[in-house]
């Protein structure tokens, strides 16, 4: 009872210190005045005035799982969109933290956190933003389009925003402050509008780049019979794959 008594408490402090770091990361991110600015104008210029100024032209949509079937821009656009819009946010949100959460974090390795702790406040942090990011671009695409199956595309918006995010966290422990915000602004836009676009020139989407598996889930939520479980899963193992490589890289870099 007394050994049981100890590790309960021990669980409880480990958890209390991981929800402080947490909460220290998102006051980061209230004083930070362009991922405030991203969070109120991606989801509305995006969703809703290149939504509005999209032709209702038809194209042919190629489905992740085969098959193809024939919707207009309009449409296309906006669900291809909103997963972008998670990435970017996302993105940015894992760079700002770990490019300039370094002095933040040090002062807690001193207070006494373990690395293990840091990471995964880390970690939870990205998926508060991915969770917030997710919603407030469902309520516009809601609002512009009316989707047909809401909580599918909600699911590719959340893995993009925090695949990205991820991502972003190994690029800002990786390179400096001004090729960082070039490479989370310039790679998810080429890589979710260009390379996994259907009304692009190439042939089929590039399958190793973070956008993928997301833009895959949004299109066959949209305009198949839904998401496939093995989409699906390829989605879950990709950002598991990512966050293992970051987390290994970051210990490295320490």
């Amino acid at each position: 009872m007394i050994l049981g008594t100890a590790d309960g408490n021990g669980s409880s402090s480990r958890t209390n210190r991981v929800v402080a770091a947490t909460v220290v990361g998102l006051k980061s991110y209230v004083r930070n005045p362009l991922l405030l600015a991203m969070f109120a104008f991606l989801p509305a210029y995006f969703l809703g005035v290149v939504s509005f100024l999209t032709p209702s032209a038809p194209m042919p949509v190629h489905l992740p799982g085969g098959g193809t079937t024939t919707a207009s821009l309009s449409t296309v656009y906006p669900v291809l969109l909103t997963p972008l819009v998670g990435a970017l946010v996302g993105g940015f949100a894992g760079f700002f933290r770990t490019h300039a959460g370094r002095d933040a974090d040090a002062r807690l390795v001193l207070a006494g956190y373990r690395p293990a702790e840091l990471i995964t406040a880390r970690l939870g942090l990205l998926a508060v933003v991915g969770i917030l990011v997710t919603g407030v671009s469902m309520g516009v695409l809601l609002v512009t389009l009316g989707p047909n199956r809401p909580a599918a595309i909600a699911l590719a918006t959340l893995f993009a925003a925090t695949t990205y995010g991820i991502v972003g966290a190994l690029v800002g422990t990786a390179v400096g402050r001004l090729p960082g915000v070039y490479l989370m602004l310039f790679g998810p836009s080429l890589d979710v509008f260009l390379f996994q676009n259907p009304a692009s020139t190439l042939d089929r989407p590039v399958e190793l780049l973070p956008g993928h598996y997301p833009a895959a889930l949004a299109l066959e939520a949209q305009f198949g019979g839904g998401i496939t479980v093995e989409t699906l899963g390829l989605a879950v193992a990709y950002l598991a794959v990512v966050t293992v490589v970051s987390v290994a890289f970051a210990r490295i870099r320490r």
